[in-house]
């Protein structure tokens, strides 16, 4: 499997890309890596406070719903959910 790993980010170094994933993200609609994160973080602003809105009404209407934090660390950033 390591080995499959190292092929991969070889030949997209070969290919001028920065990694393997970055290559494949390349063909598709994030371009990078960076792009991607940039995207999972705005997703996650702009949608939280509808998140939580909706969360406190099913609390004040009585529906039972547990909340739980859940944190994702990046390379260089970190996403609370």
């Amino acid at each position: 499997m390591s080995c499959i790993l190292e092929l991969r980010d070889e030949s997209a170094k070969i290919l001028g890309h920065k990694t393997f994933a970055d290559m494949q993200l390349k063909r598709r609609m994030a371009k990078n890596g960076t792009a991607a994160l940039s995207f999972i973080e705005k997703l996650h602003d702009s949608t939280l406070k509808f998140f939580q809105r909706e969360k406190d009404e099913m609390e004040i209407t009585g529906i039972i719903f547990q909340f739980q934090e859940t944190t994702y660390e990046t390379v260089g950033s970190v996403i609370s959910l």
